[in-house]
């Protein structure tokens, strides 16, 4: 068990050391900077609901292949939260050919984000483990990388980069969640999809939209789905929804995955 931990603490150093290079802004007080934009909620807090759902429905899910819509870096993105997200399911349904995969298109679309040095420490780090099906390993590794991502992004001032990131990330994860639960439905199983993630990316949209006077009609759209999701969200009754506002919040989640990746 000490060794088992000593290899997380490795990995995760090994996957943080490229997010340190730049050091981060600080106030006189060493306090960090106070960003407009808002900090918004890790996904993984909807994870811990899966340990609840049995493998087999887990391994059920569409994970189909990850290519963005347009070349440019808000659809990269939006992609590797995706993958971020598609990562933890196939960890959770102990999926060995669907974590390859998604391994191999972190590693495609990582130059394209500036995290090149990321895609070959995932490489390193992952496919080992994934071969001695070490899934609580493969977990951690898997979040540690997000977590120096984020670092990165922010110590170098890439707030868009990282909402459109957060954006994949929740997406995906609400998408392929919600439609567990329409399934299978109870009112219970709905409180997972409860999180202030969508207020916030509301938030930094409408943020960057004004910020950087983006008035093209995928940002907009963008907008009025984030925000249909959450009016969805905040119109359930005890903090639970009912089986047509999980359709719902399915539906507008597809078209969001439609407006940034290829089907």
């Amino acid at each position: 068990m000490k060794s088992r931990f000593i290899i997380i603490l490795m990995l995760i150093l090994a996957l943080g050391t490229f997010s340190c290079t730049k050091k981060q802004s600080n106030l006189p007080d060493e306090t960090l900077k106070v960003s407009e934009f808002r900090t918004i909620p890790s996904f993984k807090a909807m994870f811990l609901a899966l340990d609840k759902l049995e493998e087999t429905k887990l391994s059920n899910l569409p994970l189909a292949q990850v290519i963005p819509a347009q070349k440019d870096t808000i659809h990269y993105a939006f992609a590797w939260g995706v993958l971020s997200s598609d990562a933890q399911l196939a960890i959770a349904s102990k999926n060995q050919n669907q974590l390859t995969s998604i391994t191999d298109q972190f590693i495609a679309i990582a130059p394209q984000l500036g995290l090149t040095q990321y895609g070959y420490q995932l490489r390193d780090a992952v496919k080992p483990e994934i071969k001695n099906r070490d899934w609580l390993l493969l977990r951690e590794v898997f979040y540690a990388m997000q977590t120096s991502v984020d670092t990165l992004m922010l110590s170098n001032n890439r707030e868009l980069d990282l909402t459109f990131i957060y954006l994949g990330s929740w997406t995906e994860s609400t998408y392929q969640i919600a439609q567990l639960i329409a399934k299978d439905y109870s009112t219970e199983k709905t409180r997972t999809l409860q999180t202030d993630a969508w207020e916030d990316l509301a938030y930094n949209l409408n943020l960057i939209q004004n910020k950087y006077k983006d008035k093209t009609p995928l940002l907009s759209q963008t907008i009025e789905l984030v925000n249909t999701i959450q009016n969805t969200l905040s119109s359930g009754t005890a903090e639970a929804l009912t089986l047509e506002q999980v359709e719902t919040i399915i539906e507008h989640t597809k078209t969001l995955r439609e407006l940034y990746l290829k089907s």
